[in-house]
């Protein structure tokens, strides 16, 4: 996979799969590794399918990423430079929802 920018904080996590890819793989579990790019998005790569990985945009208000940690093996907890902390899901039914956001 080509990558348009140097990852920085990458991070990974065996996340639980749906019920359909547990089926599929077998074990429920695939591991995830995310990064963020250019303190704007950030990359989600799943080492079992690795020409599909998934750029989260998030909203412009939010500014720049400061940090992020995994949580409940399918959400990652987003803090902005502005004080907005975003978790979303990476869930593969609703990868990239928003479930809450809120202003600290």
């Amino acid at each position: 996979t080509m990558l348009k920018s140097e990852p920085a904080q990458m991070r990974f996590s065996a996340t639980r799969t749906d019920r359909l890819d547990a089926r599929r793989l077998g074990d429920g579990e695939k591991t995830l590794v995310a990064a963020v790019m250019n303190k704007k998005t950030l990359l989600l790569y799943d080492v079992e399918d690795p020409s599909n990985p998934i750029e989260l945009a998030f909203q412009a208000k939010y500014g720049a990423i400061a940090t992020y940690r995994w949580f409940q093996a399918v959400h990652l907890l987003i803090g902005f430079e502005t004080g907005w902390v975003v978790v979303v899901s990476t869930n593969a039914a609703e990868v990239g929802e928003e479930k809450v956001a809120v202003r600290a």
